[in-house]
């Protein structure tokens, strides 16, 4: 997908062992031109000798877990990927629609404890960062985000933790 050579997917992938920054630049273009596309995430298995870099992806799913449901969750956008951090959303649900100057109601964990949290919008752009004192052992945050009222597009959450490790959401569409 980083290369461009085809629009007609239904999921993207970032993986553990490469930059992912070329595939959230494409998400991000997409995004802008209201193509949506989710993330997929493929885990990396234990190799010999070497650790995993596994990456999980967290859907919601309505009504009873099952491979269709969680497949059809996935599709609809209702997640995220990570390397770590784990994600609540309380009033919005990713691939869902908000608008301009709501709160954004999240519970942010991770283990390893927190390190920032940055509101993206349109064309990639850093709408907020809130970045916790290092010197705080900070495991959870419950946030109330504002969507700046002049937002259009799209917004999304990146959430990084202490070790590096990062989680990304899939967009919440903004009603014009």
């Amino acid at each position: 997908m980083p290369g461009g050579k085809t629009d007609r997917f239904d999921l993207m992938e970032l993986n553990a062992r490469v930059d992912n920054e070329p595939t959230l630049e494409k998400a991000h273009k997409l995004w802008d031109q209201a193509k949506p596309c989710t993330s997929q995430p493929v885990p990396i298995p234990m190799m010999r000798g070497t650790s995993s870099l596994a990456y999980s992806y967290d859907a919601n799913v309505d009504g009873e877990l099952t491979p269709l449901a969680f497949a059809k969750a996935l599709k609809a956008g209702h997640g995220y990927a990570t390397q770590g951090p784990i994600l609540y959303p309380q009033n919005i649900m990713f691939g869902e629609t908000a608008k301009a100057g709501d709160q954004w109601d999240i519970n942010v964990v991770a283990a390893d404890g927190l390190k920032e949290v940055r509101l993206i919008g349109q064309d990639g752009e850093v709408l907020n960062t809130i970045t916790i004192n290092p010197e705080e052992s900070t495991q959870r945050l419950e946030l109330s985000l504002p969507i700046p009222a002049d937002a259009e597009g799209w917004i999304n959450l990146e959430v990084e933790d202490k070790d590096g490790s990062t989680a990304w959401t899939n967009p919440v569409w903004l009603q014009s």
